[in-house]
């Protein structure tokens, strides 16, 4: 099975590999200076953007990172850190993400958030008092270039937004489906871009913003991960959109939902594990969805 899995993820010549996510780095500059108007994102400022100083870099931190356990650069690294990902929610579990992320060298991220760091967002994450007050997704994407300085890094000060999800989950789709092309010139299978939903479900209109983060998903067929902190507790989540007739939220609610019921009431139909019991759910409608 071992060799089986690695005659499937082929060793890569360098000159190809930097070859591969030199035109990935340009081809996403590129569908993003179309279609900022759109997304409403915007380029982290960062005078260290430069196509060959980003893939020298990364390709050197891959190699120098591997090379204790003799590893090389194969097709599944390159795609890897060509896979687009959005990173909604920027603290808390949102940093543990993008960071776990960027230290894999992954590195086509989109940071959404509409808040800024208070102080009890700081025990949750590696920031310090000094951060208080800045806003959480530009903090975000300093600390992506502190790992990856010369990567394109896109901004969405305003966080999710049936407004502009919909253009900026397109870009992901354009660009997946361009760079697959490019990826299967050379022998590689495609790509799938992914979303990291770590979007507050302390507020309504974190709600809000969440159905519509999955709405988007759902319809642009994109995998979300989710994962929530509340407390002392955490659970993750997995919604494989990409599989067809995989339904939005795993069934567990919808429009109507979202419109009529309280915080409380969503966080227990799709958080049961994490919230505990909420005694103002009505009793027949938990029966229904938890039946």
């Amino acid at each position: 099975m071992a060799q089986e899995l690695i005659e499937q993820d082929p060793v890569l010549d360098v000159n190809e590999a930097k070859a591969i996510i030199r035109d990935g780095f340009s081809l996403w500059y590129q569908l993003w200076s179309d279609s900022n108007q759109l997304t409403g994102l915007i380029l982290h400022e960062n005078d260290n953007i430069n196509a060959d100083s980003h893939v020298d870099y990364i390709t050197e931190a891959f190699l120098r990172q591997k090379l204790a356990m003799g590893g090389e650069l194969t097709a599944n690294s390159v795609r890897a850190m060509l896979t687009p990902t959005v990173f909604a929610g920027c603290v808390s579990t949102g940093f543990a993400a993008y960071n776990g992320v960027s230290r894999n060298l992954a590195s086509l991220p989109i940071v959404s958030d509409l808040d800024h760091i208070a102080p009890h967002n700081i025990p949750r994450q590696a920031n310090s008092s000094s951060d208080v007050g800045e806003h959480k997704a530009h903090l975000a994407a300093g600390n992506i270039h502190d790992l990856l300085p010369h990567t394109p890094i896109l901004v969405d000060h305003d966080g999710i937004s049936n407004d502009t999800i919909d253009a900026q989950l397109g870009l992901m789709v354009n660009f997946s489906e361009q760079m697959s092309l490019i990826l299967e010139r050379h022998g590689i299978s495609g790509i799938q871009p992914i979303i990291f939903d770590s979007v507050d479900v302390t507020g309504k209109s974190g709600w809000e913003a969440k159905f519509e983060l999955h709405r988007s998903a759902y319809e642009h067929r994109i995998p979300v991960v989710g994962a929530y902190d509340i407390g002392t507790r955490s659970q993750g989540f997995y919604f494989p959109y990409h599989i067809p007739n995989e339904p939005l939220l795993h069934g567990k609610i919808n429009s109507r939902d979202v419109a009529n019921l309280n915080v409380q009431q969503l966080n227990m139909l799709l958080l049961p594990k994490l919230v505990g019991p909420i005694p103002d759910v009505p009793t027949d409608y938990a029966r229904q969805y938890f039946a």
